[in-house]
């Protein structure tokens, strides 16, 4: 799964590139990527319907639908999500191909068939993934303190890279950043 600084450069691109955009067809060519509702019930409800914006919670990125619901994604680690034009010739492993109104298609390019897309309302996300109920902090959403940061640690018990890997101590850090932080920290 990727970690917290790539899933929020991601947010960030996918804002810029498709946070207003309408959808005008909906294409779902491996229907196991579709967690809730039904692929058909996905695509209903996402033909026709104007996208407002991308957010991040955790590590799942949602794409505003309606101002109502969330297409919410949960991505993997060979998962790539790419802006394409419809004429472009689809790749192995596509999963999803949403085409915009205007400004092409946004496509999830899954080929290890880890990525999770689901359709729901704002309200329900919570109950859908309680995981999100409990997040530690997040240090892009809310920058902190290094004195804020060490008392956190102090009061955790076990290893250091099992505190920094824990999604209730701390958002988006995996194995790789955590090895990278006990490195330069000595």
């Amino acid at each position: 799964m990727p970690e917290l600084p790539e899933l929020e450069l991601l947010r960030r691109d996918l804002d810029r590139e498709i946070g207003e955009r309408k959808v005008k067809s909906t294409e779902v060519p491996v229907a196991g990527i579709v967690g809730h509702p039904t692929k058909k019930a996905l695509i209903g409800a996402l033909d026709g319907a104007k996208l407002s914006g991308v957010t991040r919670r955790g590590t799942l990125l949602l794409l505003g639908v309606e101002g109502t619901h969330a297409l919410v994604l949960s991505i993997g680690d060979q998962t790539r999500l790419t802006r394409n034009q419809p004429k472009d010739e689809l790749v192995a492993g596509t999963a999803l191909v949403l085409t915009f109104t205007q400004g092409g298609q946004l496509r999830i390019v899954d080929p290890k068939k880890q990525a999770k897309v689901e359709y729901l309302p704002v309200e329900e996300i919570g109950e859908r993934h309680p995981e999100l109920l409990n997040l530690g902090l997040d240090p892009v959403d809310e920058p902190i303190s290094w004195t804020t940061f060490g008392e956190a640690v102090l009061r955790r018990d076990g290893k250091l890279k099992s505190v920094l890997m824990d999604p209730t101590f701390m958002v988006g850090v995996g194995s790789i950043y955590s090895d990278e932080i006990l490195f330069h920290a000595g």
